[in-house]
């Protein structure tokens, strides 16, 4: 029998029975290694199986679109799961930074705040199954309707409700911690080049209420201008345009403190072009310590085109992240003392 031809209850019962060792396979060491693929796939089609998500339910399809930018629907949140080296990283990263913790604080417990879980909070699961309920809380943060009910009756019929001391329906760019200790904070709300979506602010927002030392995961988010020739050969890095992390969380949140909104600083790029090619945007992800995604690993580091146009000629190319109209970079051509600006999509 395959997946396909389970019920959901026959889902449920295999998930629970097989989620030790797909989540062992998961955080295994190395890189693509040969039991990586089968546990995601595995993994990914019981969770859609277990609870009944189907991509031709059109509710499944509708984004929530916030300030600060767009929640994806829940089909979509769900089959992020599907990416290999995705799901490893990010799994193996907070399950490093919990173990960490834990060794620094040997008998004690470790909260996370896992914001925008989508319909199975697939980061949290298998690394659950690594630690008892008393070494590991959770607080869990979903936006869209929909997952969040899904997510809760998983949660439920996988028995797994005893880690997690919240879970709350809330946009998590405006979420109010509560007063109690928070040592790590895991969000995949994100896009490549950081485009789109709103990881950017609610990290921030996460970092204007909780004290200094909490993790972040990522622990660090680049975003590069790059000269892209073709697909056989890696793009070369021009410029750094933001190292997203803890300390430029801080400090943001600091130069930003008597303003409305979130402020970035732009980066000037004196350009000269180059021939055979076109200038794109990289992204480079630190999940945690070793554990990272680079340039086409999965689709958070895909190459994202410049779309304003660029000059033929040397020129000064201003660069600045921003939420109007949605978040990404815009670019902006100084000449002349005139500016012509257009966002990166």
């Amino acid at each position: 029998m395959t997946t396909n031809d389970l019920t959901a209850r026959d889902a449920i019962t295999a998930l629970k029975e097989l989620l030790p060792a797909l989540s062992a396979d998961i955080l295994a060491p190395g890189d693509f290694h040969e039991r990586l693929a089968p546990a995601i796939s595995q993994y990914s089609a019981l969770l859609f199986k277990a609870t009944n998500i189907t991509t031709d339910e059109p509710a499944t399809r509708e984004n929530v679109i916030t300030t600060y930018g767009k929640a994806i629907g829940t089909l979509w949140a769900g089959m992020c799961v599907d990416q290999p080296m995705r799901t490893q990283r990010f799994c193996r990263g907070l399950y490093k930074a919990i173990a960490d913790r834990l060794a620094q604080n040997p008998g004690g417990l470790v909260h996370v705040v896992y914001a925008g879980t989508g319909p199975f909070a697939a980061l949290a699961l298998p690394v659950m199954m690594q630690f008892e309920p008393g070494q590991l809380q959770f607080t869990l943060l979903e936006i869209n309707n929909q997952s969040y009910a899904i997510l809760k009756r998983l949660l439920n019929a996988l028995g797994l409700d005893s880690y997690v001391r919240r879970i709350e329906l809330c946009d998590a760019t405006q979420w109010k911690a509560p007063d109690e200790d928070i040592d790590i904070v895991i969000s995949e709300t994100m896009n490549k080049a950081l485009i789109k979506e709103p990881q950017v602010c609610i990290m921030l927002n996460m970092a204007k209420q909780l004290p200094p030392a909490v993790t972040y995961i990522p622990t660090e988010i680049k975003v590069n201008v790059a000269w892209f020739k073709n697909y056989q050969t890696e793009p070369t890095p021009l410029i750094q345009l933001c190292n997203f992390n803890r300390e430029s969380y801080l400090k943001i949140v600091e130069r930003c403190a008597s303003e409305p909104d979130w402020i970035f600083e732009p980066v000037i790029f004196n350009y000269t072009p180059i021939d055979g090619g076109r200038l794109v945007y990289t992204t480079d992800i630190t999940v945690y310590r070793d554990e990272k995604l680079g340039y086409n690993d999965c689709s958070l580091n895909l190459i994202e085109k410049i779309r304003s146009p660029v000059p033929t000629q040397p020129a000064l190319l201003q660069f600045k992240y921003g939420f109007n109209p949605s978040p990404g970079f815009a670019c902006t051509v100084l000449q002349d003392d005139i500016a012509f600006a257009s966002n990166t999509y």
